[in-house]
């Protein structure tokens, strides 16, 4: 069994831009808007809630150990490819794919 496995939500997600132009995320399950602005570093007018949409990334069940959500993905076969071709992991077990 990998360590990391994948996690997917359809949950609303905080999305803004910071000042070098990168946008950051963070499920609004998380945070308030005021902290997700405080903590991002994100101009308050660029944030928006993404909603509908796919997110992933690989987490450590039992610890708090997690990569960056990824996306947003319009499909759940997106965030699989993803895991698949950017993680180049199963997108199911986690488990590490051959070259």
């Amino acid at each position: 069994m990998a360590f990391l496995v994948p996690e997917y939500t359809t949950d609303p997600f905080w999305s803004g831009e910071n000042a070098r132009g990168e946008t950051i995320v963070c499920p609004t399950l998380d945070m308030s808007l005021a902290a997700f602005i405080r903590a991002s570093g994100v101009d308050a007018n660029t944030v928006e809630v993404v909603t509908d949409k796919h997110w992933a990334r690989l987490s450590a069940p039992g610890y708090l150990d997690a990569t960056e959500w990824a996306g947003p993905f319009e499909t759940i076969e997106e965030a699989h490819a993803y895991m698949r071709e950017t993680v180049n992991v199963d997108p199911v077990t986690g488990e590490e794919l051959g070259e």
